[in-house]
């Protein structure tokens, strides 16, 4: 598993998805539009995507963007 992922966030969607775009780039889907709301949802969501605890899933870059940068720890 590689440990950095890039993510562009889509908010105010009514269905939650995430989708795999190749090397590790991703298209997130999330009903939120409140970054803190966003970057709360995005972390869940990946912890059960990739199966790995939400305390090792940090957001190193774009925290208040909707394109970020989430590594695993």
């Amino acid at each position: 598993m590689r440990n950095e992922y890039t993510i562009r966030v889509k908010s105010g969607s009514s269905k939650r998805k995430i989708e795999n775009f190749g090397n590790n780039r991703y298209l997130v889907k999330v009903a939120f539009i409140n970054h803190n709301d966003i970057n709360k949802e995005l972390i869940i969501m990946f912890s059960k995507y990739l199966g790995v605890p939400p305390g090792r899933i940090r957001i190193i870059s774009g925290i208040d963007e909707n394109d970020k940068i989430l590594k695993i720890e």
